[in-house]
């Protein structure tokens, strides 16, 4: 895979011109995401990768990732949330990208 450190989600999903100006294409386009992992011979979106730190708990964040995941599920992409922390159990990550990577 390359993985691709943030993105903005307009370079990963789209909108058509009409829900472009009513908003929705702003709103997507200032937001990036943490990584996109893609397949390394065709470079299709497989996973994006989203890390919550403590800033995801703030009411208008909550309101961004709902959103987020909206625009996602919509595109038929596949969005892992993993929690921000000091230090990671790399084989519990893995087991996670692996399992998102298997239902994209």
């Amino acid at each position: 895979f390359h993985i691709c450190p943030k993105v903005r989600w307009a370079d990963v999903v789209n909108c058509d011109d009409e829900t472009w100006r009513a908003g929705f294409g702003d709103a997507i386009s200032r937001q990036h995401i943490d990584f996109v992992l893609a397949d390394s011979k065709t470079l299709r979106v497989r996973v994006l990768i989203e890390l919550d730190d403590v800033s995801h708990a703030a009411p208008h964040r909550q309101a961004r990732d709902r959103f987020l995941e909206t625009v996602t599920a919509s595109a038929g992409v596949t969005l892992l949330r993993i929690p921000t922390r000091a230090e990671y159990d790399r084989v519990k990550l893995r087991a996670r990208v692996y399992r998102a990577l298997r239902s994209a």
